[in-house]
């Protein structure tokens, strides 16, 4: 065996030492909760259920059910414990909830550490919060003042029901509140917001889940993809004309990857086919520095945009080469000064904490940065590592860990938001989520993403246009329907009347 060969069994072997914990459940339905607990009270610990275990294990967590009586036991390092509980709850939702209390407790008393968004798996903590909210008052205020003992009583259940207590909660509540008073101006179930993905970008960053392909692969591609966006755009229009439209968002991708003449064309389209009389924001990402230029901003002045996105996710030409963003710090602030030059008044900045390589100290330097250039919005990303991803396959192979202290990184954003006159007006979470930590929207006020808000509470119908989209039908007694059109390109070109007529499905019958 040469020494490569050596080299590379060594890093199998290191990749492979990762302590794993068996989990063994009679009761199928717990296992989302088991799995979304386990792996944040023990970070880089692999948790596998007992049907997919194969190999030695460190660790053993159980749960037995036998009807209302539940015991929990964990064997793991130093940890040897067992705990019987009761569920008291008769209805099927109240009883599950109890379930994550017994155990989240159960789980803290092993650790002796508490989880920031206490026992919430889901990505969506403000929904939780701004419903308690809307429970709690008699009528929902047009302002952000609250009364104290309201927020007293928000407080109480949030940890009685969630466990979720300290700044987590008082991020949430801040938020919420201020969801309240922007939703109150939109159109709810009556409106809907159109999103017209474009995905293409210059190249593919390391980290990226979105659909996004290098434009230079699909030029031929382009005229045909915008004929299907209108296509989709042309059933829109003839089935939804009773509802108002509150935003537009044109994401990706990077659609300043398209040219001058085409940024034209769909935007004209998208301008004289829509009902825009009521249109609160027309959002447009421009993402990556090195789809910018002055002729591609002089065509989008020319539409109605009101929100425009330039993102850096880091001021590290190291990192920026590391991750696959083929520009540098300077071109993203020659982009950012061009952007504000050509005349736009609402800059969203986006960052990632958790870069590989990056600690705190690259966190202050991003910040500092772009508390010079000041932005208008920023959102800060904590890195979701898919299992499957680029970057999870990158780091592996280079034995890379991420060891940021992300607490302090938030904080950090957070001071720098402020200092930019920034207030937090939306939050999500994702799977894989980095430090068990959020992603969090800043704005100056009258400047907040208002799509962001509307597709993250899920209190308004998304109509989706483009490969990789994902429409999504608020009905206005709460359920929740959704409908993908295909990832790859020629497919969503060949497919187009069966994309249609998902929407036609989900939106009309």
């Amino acid at each position: 065996m040469d020494d490569k060969e050596i080299r590379s069994m060594d890093k199998f072997e290191k990749r492979n030492t990762m302590k794993r914990i068996k989990v063994q459940i009679n009761k199928g339905e717990r296992e989302y909760d088991v799995y979304a607990l386990l792996t944040s009270f023990f970070p880089g610990v692999e948790v596998v259920t007992a049907a997919d275990a194969t190999g030695e294990f460190e660790g053993v967590f159980t749960i037995k059910e036998e009807g209302a009586n539940i015991t929990i036991s964990l064997n793991f390092e130093e940890i040897d414990k067992a705990k019987d509980f009761e569920i008291k709850s008769a209805e099927k939702d109240a009883a599950k909830k109890e379930f994550g209390r017994y155990l989240y407790d159960f789980l803290s008393e092993c650790t002796n550490k508490e989880l920031p968004w206490g026992n919430l798996t889901g990505i969506r903590p403000t929904k939780l919060i701004r419903t308690m909210l809307e429970e709690e008052l008699d009528s929902v205020p047009g302002s952000l003042c609250v009364p104290g003992s309201v927020i007293d009583k928000i407080k109480e259940r949030a940890y009685a029901e969630r466990r979720l207590r300290g700044e987590k909660l008082d991020l949430g509540i801040d938020i919420a509140k201020r969801e309240i008073e922007i939703m109150s101006r939109l159109h709810g179930t009556d409106g809907y917001s159109v999103y017209v993905g474009i995905p293409f970008c210059p190249s593919t960053c390391l980290y990226c889940s979105f659909t996004s392909n290098p434009i230079f692969k699909y030029k031929d591609k382009i005229k045909n993809y915008l004929l299907a966006i209108k296509k989709e755009l042309e059933w829109d229009v003839s089935h939804l004309s009773d509802r108002y439209l509150d935003t537009i968002y044109i994401g990706g991708g990077t659609p300043t990857t398209l040219s001058p003449e085409e940024l034209d064309e769909l935007l004209g389209y998208i301008t004289n086919i829509l009902p825009m009389e009521n249109v609160r924001e027309f959002t447009i990402e421009a993402g990556r520095a090195d789809s910018i230029t002055k002729e591609k901003l002089d065509v989008i002045k020319r539409y109605p945009i009101t929100r425009i996105s330039v993102n850096p996710q880091t001021m590290s030409d190291k990192t920026l080469k590391t991750i696959g963003r083929n520009h540098t710090v300077k071109q993203f602030v020659d982009a950012f000064n061009l952007v504000r030059e050509a005349g736009f008044d609402n800059i969203n900045s986006d960052i990632i904490l958790g870069l590989p390589g990056e600690t705190v100290e690259d966190v202050k330097h991003t910040m500092d940065e772009l508390i010079k250039l000041g932005p208008d919005s920023l959102t800060v990303h904590s890195l979701a590592i898919k299992r499957a991803s680029r970057l999870k396959r990158w780091m592996d192979e280079n034995e890379l860990e991420i060891t940021m202290d992300y607490e302090e990184a938030m904080r950090i954003c957070a001071d720098g938001a402020k200092a930019m006159g920034l207030n937090p007006y939306y939050l999500y979470r994702q799977k894989q989520m980095a430090g068990n930590l959020e992603n969090t929207g800043y704005s100056k006020p009258g400047k907040e993403g208002l799509y962001n808000i509307l597709i993250m509470e899920e209190i308004q119908s998304i109509v989706a246009m483009g490969a990789g989209s994902v429409s999504k039908c608020v009905h206005p007694n709460g359920l929740i329907e959704r409908c993908d059109n295909v990832k790859d390109i020629d497919l969503y070109l060949n497919q187009i009347d069966e994309m249609i007529e998902r929407k036609q499905k989900l939106f009309c019958n």
